[in-house]
């Protein structure tokens, strides 16, 4: 959907799926090796696993941050200036 009408989408539209995106992409990288690993009772694939989990989570994490603070400041401009008087 958002693909069909990314030409007329707003700033923060664009945003929320960005924000979309980076949900996605923690869910395919890191979700299946966290439920297997919860089935078997102890970590899979080694050290190598790990890095990849840890790496992936801090990657998706921060992105996931910035978008929300950055989607937080552009409400909040937008509301100032809804709010503001005019002269």
């Amino acid at each position: 959907m958002a693909f069909r009408r990314s030409s007329r989408m707003k700033p923060p539209e664009l945003l929320s799926v960005n924000l979309a995106v980076t949900d996605l992409g923690t869910a395919i990288t890191m979700y299946p090796l966290a439920v297997a690993s919860a089935w078997s009772h102890h970590w899979l694939g080694g050290d190598v696993s790990c890095i990849y989990y840890g790496l992936a989570g801090f990657f998706f994490g921060i992105a996931s941050i910035m978008n929300l603070t950055i989607l937080a400041i552009v409400r909040f401009v937008v509301s100032l200036n809804l709010h503001s008087p005019s002269k």
